[in-house]
């Protein structure tokens, strides 16, 4: 026993392993106390990012909202949308008729549908024009507020007077400017764009309770509407809490365990997991220095205890877009970090057990010297694998397995030298192959001839370039679909069947005997003209195929048209000129340069006593 300790491979192995195990016990210590640290840094973290991802959320979108009612406010339709209502309502007011009583009656009173579902009135009972523009307004305009999920849309003419809202409140027909609903908050955003009268400025007013939608609180954005650099009225938008909890109920659909909650500066909730519960951190010390804190513009962390009485981790922050100056916080539940704590702790003793066996194990081959090779191999390994194919592999001529590893490592590199080469081959053909490919398209393509593919298979074409779409007058699409008789009339002008006699063409050039011959074609406009058609069989192993090349001839045959013509009317004139020469009285000599006499006429004979050969 002692000689055995005596050997280096032991005393190695006994060595490693203590000092492993206490390497590892220190570890585990430390990395304990620094995990739990990281857990709650992580904690932190996850909701501080989660804060900044649903402020974004938010902030983008009330931007949304606002470039709808910005483009809407815009709008040259809207526009004269507001100047019919605001005529229609002064149109009664001239009859002596109340605005306020006639439009609630008609759209409120008397509205079949239920409180909640008024909007379903798209035109009230009666002939009056106001009906008229609502109808032609109302579904155009509840289609936005559905899409920008908002509680409602107003307008309000230049007197305050809601000429006009989607869900039919009691604000509806009514004058913002008089009791009751001149306090409101929509009433206060009505007046400031009545002072500002500014289309670049948007206006908001912060979530309160609106007595006119019930219990239901809301904010409101509004912008002017100009019409030739004249204030007529304001688009305002209904924006409810519902509308933010939407926001953030997103996140939550995702799983996400922690909480986000929205406050205002009233300090009552604007948006969140209790959004719905009324509740108010007036009074709830728990929350209110923290949200206090963020109303100050301040960001941080803090801890308080749950229903359980277990420390909940919380993060805060400040939330600001334009006049609204809100508080974010989130509370991560701590279920979770207990759990992962816990989990850790498992997790390292275990990993201290299997550390300390795996270390000792490992020493022992190490003592065995078996890591060194190894690691020799493994960097030969990296090196290939990195494209180095040069590299020497040592340890070949071993005879165990590291000798094996050795021999393999060199099969391996032998086969990725083989690999490149084909790979540099294979890239190498085909890079020729679609070389050869763009050099046959190009020549098929711009071709001075317009050609074609026929498949005898299906009788249809299969390829055509762009002569051939100019000279059919279809695109290359139609081509493919028409049949070979939409291409040519039924009989060709010697009277002969073009389809019977063009099958036979084809299936003689498909027998590889190259034909050229004079064809009648028709384009898609039914007009006829020859062509010259020549036809060669291409080889195809999936179909017999024929390539057409056709060259439109009515130019050529129209020119020796006219120079036959021209001919026969020259020889005519010749004959005239010839007898008009020999008929004539006085007698005519032709003299050429050199003064010699070419020709007498029969006149010219008599004079001299000569003949013409003479």
């Amino acid at each position: 026993m002692f000689s055995s300790f005596q050997r280096i491979s032991t005393r190695l192995t006994l060595f490693v392993s203590i000092l492993a195990l206490a390497s590892a016990i220190l570890i585990a210590v430390v990395g304990y106390k620094l995990s739990e640290s990281s857990l709650r840094e992580t904690t932190q973290e996850e909701l501080a990012t989660l804060v900044k991802f649903q402020s974004k959320l938010i902030v983008n979108a009330f931007i949304q909202i606002e470039n709808t009612l910005t483009n809407l406010s815009q709008n040259q339709n809207l526009g004269q949308k507001m100047l019919d209502f605001d005529q229609a309502t002064a149109a009664l007011t001239r009859a002596e008729i109340s605005p306020t009583d006639y439009l609630q009656n008609a759209y409120i009173t008397n509205n079949p549908n239920a409180e909640n579902l008024r909007y379903k009135l798209a035109r009230a009972i009666g002939q009056h024009d106001y009906h008229k523009v609502h109808e032609q307004a109302h579904s155009w305009l509840f289609q936005i507020i559905e899409n920008n999920d908002l509680k409602d849309l107003f307008l309000i003419n230049t007197d305050g007077m809601v000429v006009y809202s989607v869900r039919k409140s009691k604000d509806f027909a009514i004058s913002l400017k008089d009791a009751p609903w001149r306090d409101t908050n929509l009433a206060r955003a009505f007046r400031r764009v009545e002072r500002s009268r500014k289309p670049e400025i948007t206006i908001l007013e912060d979530f309160e309770a609106y007595p006119p939608a019930g219990v239901t609180s809301g904010a409101f954005m509004a912008k002017p509407i100009i019409r030739g650099n004249q204030f007529i009225g304001a688009l305002v938008f209904y924006i409810s809490e519902e509308t933010i909890h939407n926001l953030l109920s997103q996140f939550e659909a995702l799983g996400h365990d922690s909480n986000i909650i929205l406050v205002g500066s009233d300090l009552k909730i604007r948006g969140g997991a209790i959004a719905q519960k009324n509740i108010s951190f007036a009074t709830n010390n728990l929350h209110r220095r923290y949200v206090e804190k963020a109303l100050s513009d301040q960001e941080g962390y803090g801890e308080i205890p749950n229903i359980n009485g277990e420390d909940t981790i919380i993060f805060y922050a400040p939330f600001a877009y334009k006049r609204l100056n809100w508080a974010v916080l989130a509370e991560g539940g701590a279920d979770r970090f207990q759990t992962s704590t816990l989990s850790l702790r498992d997790n390292l003793l275990t990993g201290l057990l299997l550390s300390f066996v795996m270390v000792g194990l490992v020493a022992f081959f190490f003592a065995r010297r078996i890591a060194w090779p190894i690691g020799q191999l493994s960097q030969a390994m990296q090196s290939i694998a990195k494209g180095n194919l040069d590299i020497h592999i040592s340890q070949f001529n071993r005879r165990d397995e590291v000798g094996d590893m050795a021999r393999a490592i060199e099969f391996f590199k032998h086969s990725e030298q083989q690999r490149k080469h084909l790979e540099t081959a294979r890239t190498r053909d085909q890079s020729a192959l679609r070389e050869s490919e763009t050099r046959l398209r190009t020549l098929f393509e711009y071709a001075p001839d317009a050609i074609v593919v026929f498949n005898l298979d299906s009788e249809r074409l299969i390829e055509a370039n762009s002569n051939a779409e100019q000279l059919f007058g279809l695109t290359n699409t139609e081509l493919m679909d028409v049949g070979l008789d939409s291409l040519y009339p039924e009989i060709q002008p010697d009277g002969s069947e073009s389809d019977l006699n063009f099958r036979k063409q084809l299936k003689a050039a498909n027998d590889d005997a190259p034909t050229t011959f004079q064809w009648q074609v028709k384009n898609a406009s039914g007009h006829e003209f020859p062509c010259e058609i020549r036809l060669v069989s291409l080889p195809s192993e999936q179909a017999p195929l024929v390539r057409a090349s056709l060259l439109d001839i009515s130019v050529r045959q129209r020119a020796e048209k006219i120079l036959q013509e021209t001919n026969t009317r020259l020889t005519r004139t010749q004959l005239r000129l010839k007898s008009i020469f020999e008929a004539v009285a006085d007698g005519i000599i032709l003299v050429n340069d050199a003064g010699i006499v070419e020709t007498f006429n029969p006149a010219a004979e008599d004079i001299f006593g000569r003949s013409s050969s003479e």
